[in-house]
């Protein structure tokens, strides 16, 4: 239902901001941009938020992230829930893999 649409939806925190590649890399400049999910580190970054005009003919969007990730941003309970329960595993291809690698990584985060 909705709760696994949004776990879609919530993938793109796990993206760098600018979708860049993931790695020993500083600067906006320097960095190469990311391809399919080297930009992604897995973890829930700072903030993330999308929107847009209420009007369907207006044709704009947006969509905002953060490159931080924080501990206290982390729920690998729910990332677990999106990985194997049923009702909440997401619809797209990778979904379900993501949250997994993802519940993963925040558990290595928080041994870290």
């Amino acid at each position: 239902g909705k709760a696994a649409k949004m776990g879609d939806y919530l993938r793109y925190s796990m993206y760098d901001k600018y979708f860049k590649k993931v790695g020993n890399c500083v600067g906006p400049a320097a960095c190469p941009a990311g391809t399919g999910k080297d930009a992604s580190f897995y973890l829930m970054s700072w903030y993330y938020a999308w929107g847009g005009a209420t009007d369907t003919s207006a044709g704009w969007a947006w969509r905002i992230g953060s490159s931080h990730a924080h501990g206290g941003y982390q729920n690998p309970l729910a990332a677990y829930a999106l990985a194997n329960y049923a009702p909440l595993k997401p619809k797209s291809a990778t979904g379900q893999a993501d949250w997994a690698k993802s519940m993963d990584r925040q558990l290595e985060f928080y041994r870290w």
